[in-house]
């Protein structure tokens, strides 16, 4: 049996973080990343990944396996690139997408909840952890100051400060998962709350959600919890878009008129058809969800998380 790590414990986040660092940003001519899950589009990565490497070139989907990965070989030569993999499952699906040139400082940074994928990485058939040239980090869950300096910062406060009680009660209901507490965090900021203020109404709100009956996850809890407390009137709108996000693979990214015409079709109905909206409305929305940490990556790339993936349904 392979050893797994939970979702929502914060792989994305940092392999994100790692990569927006300056100095990662300077010693790499180019950082390609894709997000694979459990049932990934190989030939759709492919071209993502050729497309990041050599933009403005066609892709063939019919072509010979052996033609794309000769292809890929010759995008990735000579460059000094980072791959970013995230949320590897198989080694096989690792072996289709990585052709960087081993001639170069070109590194590849694979986050995965499965740990049996470090092994035989790179087309090796040993185990990463014993390479000298590979770092196995194991990404655990924070003690109890790390989650409330998290959530403090994800609030747009100064982790150093003190924070209220409900702090340490509110991420103990997150079970200390970054995702849920991220979440929960950007909800304290939405509020306009601040570390001198009373936080037990959100405490109470998280508790009555998660004790409606159902059952419902810590992060189904938050994130409902969130969707409820969007305000304004763009509140319906941006609520569907993020239901309508169920039907497409998870970790996947969408392009934004792909988007519109899944509101378009999964809002309408025979007595109400729904217009498709234009692409701003869509980043509008995106944007909502995005403050929120509901949805990955940027307006123009988003994905949505494998952890809400079932949720969004």
């Amino acid at each position: 049996m392979c050893e797994r790590l939970q979702g929502g414990i914060g792989k994305t986040v940092v392999s994100s973080w790692l990569i927006h660092q300056t100095s990662v940003r300077q010693a790499f001519k180019k950082i390609v990343w894709v997000t694979l899950g459990q049932t990934p589009n190989i030939n759709h990565l492919q071209r993502i990944i050729h497309e990041q490497l050599v933009p403005n070139t066609s892709w063939d989907k019919d072509s010979p396996d052996d033609i794309k990965r000769q292809r890929l070989t010759e995008a990735f030569y000579g460059q000094d690139v980072l791959l970013v993999l995230d949320d590897l499952w198989e080694i096989d699906h690792e072996q289709a997408l990585n052709f960087v040139d081993q001639t170069t400082a070109s590194k590849v940074l694979v986050s995965s909840r499965v740990r049996a994928t470090l092994v035989g990485a790179t087309g090796s058939t040993k185990d990463l952890a014993a390479d000298d040239s590979t770092v196995v980090v194991q990404i655990a869950l924070p003690d109890e100051t790390q989650a409330v300096n998290m959530l403090l910062t994800t609030a747009g406060m100064k982790a150093d400060q003190s924070a209220p009680k409900e702090a340490l009660e509110i991420v103990k209901f997150c079970k200390m998962l970054p995702l849920a507490i991220s979440i929960a965090g950007q909800l304290v900021k939405d509020l306009e709350l601040d570390a001198t203020e009373d936080w037990d109404g959100i405490v109470t709100v998280l508790k009555d959600e998660f004790a409606d009956g159902s059952q419902r996850s810590v992060e189904e809890t938050v994130i409902k919890t969130s969707l409820k407390s969007i305000s304004g009137s763009h509140k319906e709108n941006v609520t569907a878009l993020f239901k309508c996000l169920a039907l497409l693979p998870e970790d996947t990214i969408v392009p934004l008129d792909i988007l519109a015409m899944l509101f378009e079709a999964g809002c309408s109905t025979e007595e109400k058809p729904v217009q498709k909206p234009r692409i701003m409305m869509i980043r509008r929305w995106l944007k909502v969800l995005l403050e929120r940490s509901l949805v990955l990556g940027t307006v123009d790339r988003i994905s949505l998380h494998d952890s809400k993936h079932d949720i969004s349904g």
